[in-house]
């Protein structure tokens, strides 16, 4: 194991470099994608009911909520492990 293994695991950090690499990205997909993307929310919004988007509002606040209560919990247990 030489001095730049990462607690003996095999892993050598230059190998960063090689894992950090990324294809170029083609501009007219991109802006095709962007281009959907700004037009597909209103679009399908458009074809809900008032109650529906709420149904689907209160389980996406849900889901945020659940999400930092459940980091909240994280650092709190870690907290009493120390």
């Amino acid at each position: 194991m030489g001095p730049l293994d990462v607690e003996g695991s095999g892993f050598h950090p230059s190998t960063m470099q090689s894992m950090h690499r990324k294809k170029p990205k083609d501009p007219v997909a991109v802006a095709r994608g962007a281009k959907g993307g700004k037009k597909g929310g209103p679009v399908r919004a458009s074809h809900l009911t008032p109650e529906e988007r709420s149904d689907q509002a209160r389980q996406a606040a849900m889901a945020r909520w659940h999400k930092k209560k459940k980091k909240r919990n994280r650092i709190r247990t870690a907290r009493e492990a120390h």
